[in-house]
């Protein structure tokens, strides 16, 4: 079985081919770099020549600092909104 996961540079995407791979299964991980998710054509494109069995979505989009940020801000907000 040929498998594409997308956000294979992640935590989730790596375990997923990793044990995909351990299992026998062929995996074929991308990483943004290897495709840009966000584009349409670009998806069809990929996916129509690797003509994968099934798809795995595990491509998040993060951005630690402000979400750190927010940890710190939300407290306030809520002490000065009562």
């Amino acid at each position: 079985m040929k498998i594409l996961v997308t956000g294979a540079t992640g935590q989730l995407g790596y375990d997923v081919v990793r044990d995909g791979n351990n299992h026998g299964m062929e995996m074929h991980g991308v990483g943004s770099k290897d495709l840009d998710i966000t584009n349409k054509e670009a998806v069809n494109h990929y996916v129509k020549e690797l003509n994968p069995d099934a798809i795995i979505h595990c491509a998040a989009y993060t951005v630690v600092r402000i979400m750190s940020l927010m940890v710190m801000v939300i407290p306030y907000l809520k002490n000065r909104l009562k």
